[in-house]
């Protein structure tokens, strides 16, 4: 693997007046570097998951223009050895990063604590790496102390090696003007905030009265939300396209699609259409094979199929038929033997 981090360093604007704010700018640029490698999760041989979770990395200065799929420990690996590598003359002080939760003879989970001066900083890029892509805040860039400790339960080798040290935050309010400075946030927003406000207008029943032809002649309430819950789910998935030039990976896709799909349905919406995500790899236009990744919508008037085509950068919905042929003609691969659309033979002929 190779990663070009004095690319990165050379980089880092010469204005920063802090080392918080050279932290925040290689947090931002590694994130859009990195893609979460799934196939980790279907190696069923513990010799070949040691193998790509143990990767050896290749700081070089090969250009890296496609995501590199890697995991966890790679990916603080890369942010650790890239803070140990800024030049004195670059830090506005003592800078020094080092990982955490780390086992030779293990599979953990690991992040870092990076020390700036007398501060702390406990920070996990892995786990913003979606949010990054889609530019949203993020969670784990010095994280509050309550999110700090659900960390720790869940890894428990993290909080040894922290060595009882107390993590310190840095307010969402320097985070916010750190990311306007960097044109990361649009004036300020997020694309959180961009769902927040769709979600809002989606709760505005009168708003659904503009796209709904006779919206006030569907006499049942059941017939209201059907109708509702189907147009959300097909602006979700037809509507709302990614930037193809982003070249987005397809883990962090299916982190972003789950996350808009809880924002914006109701959880009455949510047990009537029932999400199920089953990753595949497909062929694209040109024959290609790709990554990909099938959503299946279960509701009791018919299930929704929608398949990711990355070199369109958005989705398509598609028929059982069709995605029952793509995989016997081969075109269509599942992950999975196990993890797959149970079809419904009679909906297959139709």
């Amino acid at each position: 693997m190779k990663i070009n981090i004095k690319e990165i360093i050379n980089k880092i604007p010469k204005d920063l007046k802090s080392n918080e704010e050279i932290l925040r700018y290689i947090y931002l640029e590694l994130g859009n570097i990195f893609s979460y490698n799934r196939d980790y999760f279907y190696v069923s041989d513990s010799r070949f998951t040691k193998d790509i979770y143990e990767e050896e990395l290749d700081f070089t200065e090969d250009h890296q223009e496609e995501k590199v799929k890697t995991v966890c420990k790679q990916i603080i690996d890369v942010f650790i050895e890239t803070v140990n590598s800024i030049p004195d003359e670059v830090k506005k002080e003592k800078l020094d990063a080092r990982m955490l939760g780390y086992r030779e003879e293990e599979e953990n989970h690991v992040a870092s604590l990076v020390r700036s001066g007398d501060k702390n900083y406990y920070m996990d890029l892995y786990r913003d790496i979606y949010r990054i892509q889609k530019g949203m805040r993020t969670v784990y860039f010095t994280p509050d102390e309550e999110l700090l400790e659900r960390q720790f339960k869940g890894y428990p080798e993290i909080r040894e090696d922290l060595e009882d040290i107390k993590c310190d935050k840095i307010d969402e309010k320097s985070i916010e003007e750190m990311d306007k400075k960097f044109g990361y946030s649009l004036n300020g927003i997020y694309m959180d905030d961009a769902i927040k406000m769709l979600k809002k207008e989606m709760q505005n029943e009168e708003n659904w009265k503009r796209y709904i032809d006779d919206y006030d002649d569907l006499n049942k309430k059941e017939n209201k939300e059907d109708v509702i819950a189907r147009l959300k789910i097909d602006f979700m998935f037809k509507h709302f396209n990614n930037n193809v030039n982003e070249k987005i990976g397809i883990y962090e896709i299916c982190k972003f699609y789950d996350r808009l799909y809880n924002s914006l349905l109701t959880e009455n919406e949510k047990k009537k259409n029932i999400l199920k995500r089953y990753d595949v790899k497909k062929n694209n236009d040109n024959g290609q094979r790709e990554d990909s990744v099938i959503y299946e919508i279960r509701r009791d008037n018919g299930n929704l199929y929608y398949i990711y085509e990355g070199d369109k950068g958005k989705f398509k919905e598609e028929t059982q038929k069709n995605l029952k042929e793509g995989e016997k003609e081969r075109k269509l691969q599942y992950l999975s033997d196990y993890v797959r659309p149970d079809f419904d033979d009679d909906e297959i002929t139709r």
